[in-house]
């Protein structure tokens, strides 16, 4: 290709970072910011230099070039989002959790892949140097068979229960709450430690109800934490815990054991990306050492970057596609059964079967 790319994002929340992102990528033009309002499309557009600024996304989808769809929007239009973007023949970056469930994640992989075009989750943690490290060193056996991992992400952004009602607190809107939010886990999970064959959930809802825009009490129908135990398919046991109301805290980490060594990935604050630690150890060293790399912002490849490349080279693989959304819809779905049941859920076979044939 020699024709500059031409971009749409819809959403303008975290969509602002996809602007800015694909503006840096070399021959791509962003064409067309779409808001839920219209003073957030011209404020993005203006500041950006973007031409077309509008709350209809029927008017993006009618512009006469359109290669890429990045949509930033609230899981619940991401289905039908992406779904007319691919009938309109585009390649389609979508924000995690990839949309309410697995059944409408599956849906979505079905047709980009019925139609040959591009697509990606944004699970831009993946790119992380010491989080690819991480992953590289479990790989290469450094802990040698896999026994057991801990695997921790504490936050207290939803813990004050003034804080007020959003799409995030509604299952229609948001499909899933704390998972949600931090789908990043479901996606480590796979990634690292995956296939999952089975897992034990609870959900907990914390603060029971939220106060709407004029105050009055809302039911939170979503869950704030969960706890879980996973088994993986080499047999080893994954023990999670994930809360957005932990008062005082931010910070994730990650810590697995083997017949060899161990391993540590932390962020000790939250939304800190590039001052992640990595420490590990064999079973003859005496204490974890220091195996960071050291990560500057500026160094570090972007989700967009790499999207625009595998278009231009379908050679080059995306950072995460929608099967990788898929896979951790079907984790976040398998949590919640187990949740309502109270027993240990088997994981689907769609993802696995779908790994198998790539």
């Amino acid at each position: 290709m020699s024709d500059k790319l031409t971009v749409a994002v819809i959403g303008l929340g975290w969509g602002e970072v996809h602007v800015r992102h694909f503006l840096a990528c070399e021959e791509v033009d962003v064409v067309a910011v779409c808001a839920k309002r219209q003073d957030s499309a011209d404020r993005i557009g203006e500041k950006y230099g973007i031409p077309l600024r509008t709350t209809s996304y029927d008017e993006v989808l009618e512009l006469d070039e359109l290669d890429i769809v990045s949509i930033a929007t609230p899981p619940h239009v991401h289905h039908d989002q992406a779904i007319a973007a691919i009938e309109r023949g585009c390649h389609v970056l979508c924000e995690k959790p990839l949309a309410l469930d697995a059944a409408e994640s599956e849906a979505m992989l079905d047709a980009a892949e019925s139609a040959g075009v591009v697509h990606g989750t944004y699970y831009e943690y993946r790119l992380l140097p010491n989080f690819q490290r991480f992953h590289q060193l479990l790989t290469d056996g450094f802990i040698g068979e896999f026994r057991h991992a801990t695997m921790h992400w504490m936050s207290g952004w939803s813990a004050d229960p003034t804080t007020q009602w959003n799409f995030r607190n509604s299952r229609e809107l948001g499909g899933y709450g704390i998972l949600g939010d931090i789908s990043h886990f479901m996606d480590d999970l796979n990634w690292h430690f995956g296939p999952i064959s089975s897992l034990t959930a609870e959900f907990r809802t914390w603060v029971p109800e939220r106060p709407d825009e004029q105050g009055r009490p809302r039911p939170n129908e979503l869950e704030d934490g969960v706890a879980w135990i996973a088994t993986s398919g080499t047999g080893g046991q994954v023990c999670g815990h994930i809360s957005r109301c932990a008062p005082k805290v931010g910070y994730r980490f990650i810590e697995c054991f083997g017949t060899d060594g161990m391993l540590k990935l932390t962020m000790p604050a939250e939304q800190d990306e590039f001052n992640t630690t990595l420490e590990g150890a064999h079973t003859d060293e005496e204490e974890p050492s220091d195996l960071s790399v050291p990560t500057v912002e500026a160094d570090v490849e972007t989700i967009e970057h790499r999207f625009v490349d595998a278009i231009r080279d379908r050679s080059i693989p995306v950072v995460a596609s929608f099967r990788e959304g898929l896979a951790a819809m079907e984790l976040a779905d398998a949590m919640r059964a187990s949740s309502e049941s109270g027993e240990w859920v088997s994981i689907g076979n769609a993802t696995r079967a779908r790994s198998q044939d790539s």
